[in-house]
């Protein structure tokens, strides 16, 4: 029991400290090389490793409970993996909208409708898939949006001879 001790006490200190798994070297390198990641110093490399590996365990971690059930989607890993939350924040928001007068909805319920448990907007159409948009775009945006809202409430013909998305 005594000599178990150490060796616990070591495995212990490689997950505080941040070690990389080694197990984990080739997906990293193949990570790195698939989304064209280089860094310019080994400290940098060695912490976006560290964040990598963390964001794959939480990625792992919610598919298998996708996979039991407990959740309605799953993540992957993408161009982001390698920064933590607060740095995919600050790098892909800052849009500044201006605060305009409330409108007035037109929208009208249907009172007699029944209401579905649960609604998959993919099979209507109206989601696209993940783009990866470096900088937010507005008018990307607003058409995505506009495209989405011509599929939930097709209204007139906006440009003849176009096909509908």
């Amino acid at each position: 029991m005594d000599s178990l001790a150490p060796v616990a006490f070591l495995a212990l200190l490689g997950v505080v400290l941040g070690q990389p798994d080694p197990t984990l070297d080739r997906h990293w390198e193949l990570w790195k090389k698939n989304y064209g990641k280089e860094y310019q110093h080994q400290e940098e490399d060695s912490l976006r490793r560290a964040t990598w590996e963390k964001n794959l365990r939480l990625v792992t971690l919610h598919n298998l409970e996708h996979s039991l059930g407990l959740q309605s989607y799953t993540l992957g890993m993408n161009h982001l993996a390698d920064m933590t939350s607060e740095e995919v924040a600050a790098s892909l928001t800052g849009l500044q909208v201006a605060p305009h007068p409330r409108r007035v909805s037109t929208f009208r319920p249907n009172p007699g409708g029944a209401i579905p448990e649960t609604m998959d907007w993919r099979d209507k159409g109206c989601v696209t898939e993940v783009k990866n948009q470096v900088r937010p775009c507005l008018g990307a945006s607003r058409c995505s949006q506009t495209l989405s809202l011509l599929q939930v409430f097709p209204g007139p013909e906006l440009f003849p001879g176009v096909p509908k998305p």
